[in-house]
């Protein structure tokens, strides 16, 4: 789709922003895996196509609705990637909404993850399929509070992505960090079934059939575990 040319100025100058500040994030930190996630989010920047779809969204059904996407596809052993973002929900009276905003720094986001970043999802409570989405909100949020974004904006942007996380408060984790969820998480209350605790060994019905007339001389209360009543005798009338 064709930008205006206020509207394809706005995006460089925050692209430009962006890319500034994982710079800066990149350079400071004193972890390798993380210095080496800012280097993909600012090849990210850099080099991956951002295509704008007219519309407010990309998709809308009973699933939800779809504000972004990062498609990516192997070719010729190279990984390429693709962002797709609609146009309104980008765009705001011809600058980059929050919003947008928002949702295009978590689709550049999308890195490759060490595996030790799936065994985090996991303690975290959450399945470890839900760890590239995961960290997209998280290194999103990061960024997002670097580049002086006002917490609010974040935390009204990420609450809605509860949903995709079964529940998970993924707004309070990313502001707040592990301390903010301590309770939860211990509790387990996010575990998805698989990996919880097993449950109790639920009641069954006994395999004989219980015969709830009576059959012959065998009435109810000749079962086991039964207790039979007292038959009526005069010298305790």
């Amino acid at each position: 789709m064709a930008l205006t040319n206020q509207e394809r100025a706005s995006l460089r100058i925050f692209l430009a922003h962006a890319r500034s500040v994982v710079l800066k994030m990149r350079d400071s930190t004193k972890y390798p895996e993380l210095y080496a996630i800012y280097d993909k989010i600012i090849d990210n920047i850099s080099h991956v196509p951002i295509n704008i779809r007219s519309g407010e969204t990309l998709e809308s059904g009973l699933s939800g609705i779809v504000n972004g996407m990062n498609s990516k596809k192997l070719e010729a052993g190279i990984l390429r990637s693709a962002i797709f973002i609609p146009h309104d929900h980008l765009f705001e009276y011809g600058k980059v909404s929050t919003d947008g905003a928002l949702t295009l720094l978590h689709e550049l986001s999308h890195v490759v993850l060490p595996h030790s970043a799936h065994n985090f999802t996991a303690k975290m409570g959450l399945h470890p399929r839900f760890a590239d989405e995961f960290f997209a909100d998280i290194l999103m949020a990061h960024v997002a509070k670097n580049m002086n974004f006002q917490r609010e904006s974040i935390g009204n942007h990420l609450v809605r992505r509860r949903a995709t996380f079964e529940g998970f408060p993924i707004d309070r984790f990313a502001l707040e960090g592990r301390r903010g969820v301590a309770e939860e998480i211990r509790e387990g209350r996010f575990r998805p079934r698989s990996i919880r605790r097993p449950m109790e060994e639920p009641i069954r019905a006994p395999e004989e059939p219980v015969h709830i007339l009576p059959t012959g001389r065998r009435w109810v209360n000749d079962l086991p575990g039964v207790r039979k009543p007292r038959r009526f005798s005069p010298r305790f009338a």
